[in-house]
């Protein structure tokens, strides 16, 4: 579809288009002929799964079209979803917020620039400006993992007796840990199509997104979780949480987020099976070939499979980080990272931003919620109300 998507007009467009595709029609113009062919979905609600530029429009879309006779027109039965991988995305991007791109942090010991430096030492300054969520992804899940193992290492030495006196490095590093380990649980309850796990992971980000500024996150996954747990039926609600996340190939550990899946399809479509440049690569020459993506995938495996090559492509083995991981578990026995040690200081002080975004949450409008006047209106479920249902 050659339509602009970064207006409301365009995706208003596309929509149509879709349902269109689909064989859904405006019910003025499904005849009684046609009916068999055609379905009308004015008694039903569609999932449109996006980034939050699409969960915007289509919010402008409902605002724009509330003053419409008909449920169609109005656009009634769209649901926006959003994203997940986007979210994943917007999670490692938090966390290179907080833990990498603050320069005091980079001269810290219990942040992760020092680990990313054995990690990847070629590429320290892309780290440090624009990762991409690739190699945060990674990065935060190696770094996780050793520094697990050196917190059990350090177990027995870290029950020391109660004190006054504070340990910077050691609180650091603990809340590094709270970090890293909430954007893990999220990526395998999301591998694994834990749904009900992936909406209580989903909380702590949504602070975590209110505390580092990334407020329209915050603030469409409390929308949406609190339009799918309060507004909808039970089996609305069932059909929508339980298609938030798909598994095409059916195997253990292998679910995806639908956004994934039109990324994937992007990437292929524009980077792997587009080779083209110039004058060329045009609109409407991405159009006439994007229904050639499956054709061009399969020649590429026949291939692959006839000529013996399929272990000379892409799909590698893991890679063997012992010795790297060796390398860092040392880094941590000398650092003594995770040990209780009193007095200890640190140039950069992580804060603790899942209090800072649940205070925030607490404040509309430059007022606490204890003292806004709700008695003209009904009261409304909020980001509590969310926490209690989900628990």
């Amino acid at each position: 579809m050659e339509v602009n998507n970064s207006t409301t007009s365009g995706n208003i467009q596309a929509i149509d288009n879709l349902l269109e595709q689909a064989g859904i029609l405006d019910p003025d113009e499904i005849s009684d002929d046609e009916h068999d062919l055609d379905f009308d979905v004015t008694d039903y609600i569609l999932p449109f799964h996006g980034d939050l530029g699409t969960g915007e429009r289509i919010h402008s879309i409902h605002q724009r079209r509330s003053i419409e006779d008909e449920p169609y027109h109005r656009k009634q039965h769209v649901l926006f979803c959003p994203g997940l991988f986007h979210c994943k995305m917007a999670c490692t991007d938090t966390l290179h917020r907080v833990l990498v791109k603050p320069e005091a942090a980079r001269k810290d010991a219990s942040c992760m620039m020092n680990e990313i430096n054995i990690l990847r030492p070629k590429e320290t300054h892309v780290m440090t400006t624009k990762p991409g969520f690739r190699r945060m992804h990674q990065s935060i899940t190696h770094i996780g993992i050793c520094r697990r193992l050196d917190c059990w290492r350090d177990l027995p030495l870290s029950r020391l007796n109660p004190t006054s006196e504070r340990d910077q490095l050691f609180e650091n590093a603990t809340l590094v840990l709270k970090y890293l380990a909430l954007y893990e649980e999220l990526s395998w309850a999301m591998n694994h199509g834990d749904i009900a796990r992936v909406e209580r992971c989903l909380l702590p980000w949504i602070a975590l997104f209110k505390a580092t500024g990334k407020h329209k996150y915050a603030t469409h996954l409390t929308r949406f979780l609190t339009t799918v747990h309060f507004e909808l039926s039970e089996r609305t609600q069932h059909a929508i949480r339980y298609n938030w996340l798909i598994n095409v190939t059916g195997k253990p550990g292998k679910f995806r987020a639908v956004d994934w899946y039109v990324e994937l399809h992007n990437m292929r479509i524009k980077v792997r099976f587009l080779r083209m440049s110039g004058p060329n690569r045009t609109i409407k020459r991405i159009i006439t070939e994007s229904p050639l993506v499956g054709n061009y995938k399969s020649v590429q495996q026949i291939v692959q499979r006839n000529f013996l090559l399929v272990n000379e492509t892409t799909a590698h083995c893991e890679a063997n980080l012992d010795k790297t991981f060796s390398e860092l578990l040392l880094q941590y026995k000398e650092s003594s990272l995770h040990v209780f040690t009193p007095g200890r200081k640190t140039t950069h002080i992580i804060d603790d931003l899942l209090s800072r975004g649940h205070e925030r949450m607490q404040v509309r409008n430059g007022q606490t919620v204890e003292s806004v006047d709700i008695s003209d209106e009904m009261e409304k479920p909020e980001f509590d109300d969310i926490v209690i249902e989900l628990f």
